[in-house]
């Protein structure tokens, strides 16, 4: 039966005197089933420095409650599904929040409240301030834009706490309907940044409308009314660490042969972590001749090979699916979709090895794959016909790997397709051309419920990108869009190359 921890249940539990409670600098509750804690129960232990409430089946940790004395807080394996509470406990050094159904961006929050955290979860290499200082310096000097633009008329010396209350919450509306910096794998970290800076800029704007605003770390920004993304003009990406290759590896050559210079890697990618799609392994699958290799990085071990004769891989992607396990249990499982110089798309099931499908989408060789955001089995193949493919992979079903695919589009591209992109923010997929061009299509969730023509009717693009020409070069002809990569979930970052002589 689930517990209620009261104040007269606490006495009871620890046979202590209330004065004893208020003494008291370690305390352990771990799994004796408590489902709440009355926040008065907590308040008493003004001295405590350790508390662990792991193991239990708390949905909530009471918000009222301030302990300016805790140091840890071990609160693992519960329900707690958000960590806003931590700000009234701002001497946390060590924290676990480990087995709860939190996303990615609780860590960054609970970073952003807790000044003196050192350990989060038994890890002490905590990187989150770099990405806090970062949406500090991107979001601030947009919400300032905004606020000038939209709001700063409106804000009036002695507004009541209801006014002001009132006209924040518009302006934070007004935030969210711009597509302002962040990724979407910290969308939820990004939403308490948002309501935190404007918070920020409405009281200092009540207070004393100078021409700084201060934000947390000491760090001062100007107001200027710029016209929105201008920020982006002037971006500072951080310093890029030094690296030194460790060990060289010739995995894809024929025969295994050393005197095979021509074979060439194509393509890698890290293996995602199933449960945590924020989060990869350090194993690499990487592609290139007829062999596609999954390679341990700590140990630089190639662990499995897929070897396909007469085939040139030239692109893979990995996917995750959710397949019901033999046992009846579902299961988070990683599939690795490959292809190339043939057009033959390959679903390959890595655990075990096993190609279980395998089918010719292009008459030209397969360049790049895509898998929408949004719809794991849905995956787009780009090719040197200047099509883009876009198919349902579906889920293969154990023991047998017996699967359905379905054919969604066909997507007319304006040149030989070299890399693919999703825009997730937008759902747009950007196609990086010969030409200097890039094709976007918008493919909408509703796109992929919708009936569809099994790719039939080639679909043009909605629009092109044409990347401006570099000195010396005179037509598109001579440049190529090399690659695309999203920096963040609306700004894609290019290659170009230009052949001139």
């Amino acid at each position: 039966m689930a517990l209620t921890v009261t104040l007269d249940v606490l006495l009871k539990k620890t046979d202590l005197t209330i004065a004893k409670l208020r003494a008291i600098n370690t305390l352990s509750l771990k799994n004796e089933n408590i489902a709440e804690i009355a926040p008065e129960a907590l308040q008493e232990l003004s001295s405590l420095r350790e508390l662990d409430l792991s193991g239990n089946q708390l949905a909530a940790f009471p918000a009222e409650v301030h302990l300016d004395n805790l140091r840890t807080l071990n609160i693992g394996d519960n329900n707690i599904t958000d960590v806003t509470f931590l700000r009234n406990l701002p001497n946390i050094v060590e924290l676990v929040l480990a087995g709860n159904p939190l996303e990615f961006s609780d860590r960054y929050i609970a970073a952003s409240l807790l000044p003196k955290l050192r350990t989060l979860d038994n890890s002490e290499n905590l990187q989150f301030d770099e990405i806090g200082r970062r949406y500090d310096s991107m979001l601030l000097p947009e919400l300032q834009a905004i606020w000038e633009r939209e709001f700063s008329a409106s804000c009036k010396a002695g507004m009541t706490a209801m006014q002001l209350a009132a006209l924040t919450a518009a302006f934070v509306d007004a935030i969210d309907a711009e597509k302002l910096y962040g990724h979407r794998l910290l969308g939820k970290f990004k939403k308490y940044k948002i309501e935190t800076l404007a918070k920020t800029v409405v009281a200092n704007a009540q207070n004393d409308r100078g021409a700084k605003v201060r934000v947390a770390g000491g760090q001062q920004f100007r107001r200027r009314a710029a016209k929105r993304r201008k920020i982006y003009e002037n971006i500072t990406l951080p310093a890029v660490p030094l690296y030194e290759a460790q060990r060289l590896l010739r995995c894809h050559s024929k025969s295994d042969s050393a005197t095979d210079h021509r074979s060439q890697v194509w393509r890698c990618a890290f293996e995602p972590n199933p449960d945590e799609p924020d989060v990869t392994f350090s194993t690499v699958a990487t592609c290139g001749g007829s062999t596609i290799c999954i390679v341990d990085c700590e140990s630089a071990t190639v662990m499995k090979r897929f070897v396909q004769p007469n085939e040139e891989f030239y692109s893979l992607a990995w996917t995750t699916v959710t397949l019901e396990m033999r046992s009846g249990r579902w299961c988070n499982t990683n599939l690795l979709i490959a292809g190339g110089k043939r057009g033959i798309v390959y679903l390959i099931e890595p655990d075990n090895l096993v190609c279980y499908g395998k089918w010719t989408t292009a008459k030209l060789a397969i360049s790049s794959f895509a898998v929408h955001p949004d719809s794991p089995t849905v995956v787009c193949c780009g090719s040197a016909d200047h099509v883009v493919t876009v198919w349902d992979i579906g889920v293969p079903r154990l023991p047998d790997y017996e699967h359905q695919r379905r054919k969604l589009y066909a997507l007319k591209a304006s040149d030989e397709v070299i890399h693919l992109a999703f825009v997730p923010d937008t759902g747009h997929l950007l196609a990086a051309c010969e030409r200097g061009i890039c094709s976007v299509w918008r493919i909408s969730a509703l796109d992929l419920k919708a009936d569809v023509d099994g790719g039939q009717t080639q679909r043009s693009s909605d629009f092109e990108i044409h990347l401006p020409l570099s000195e010396g070069v005179q037509t598109d002809d001579d440049c190529l869009v090399d690659g695309l990569a999203m920096l963040s979930d609306d700004i894609v970052g290019s290659v170009v190359v230009f052949r001139t002589n």
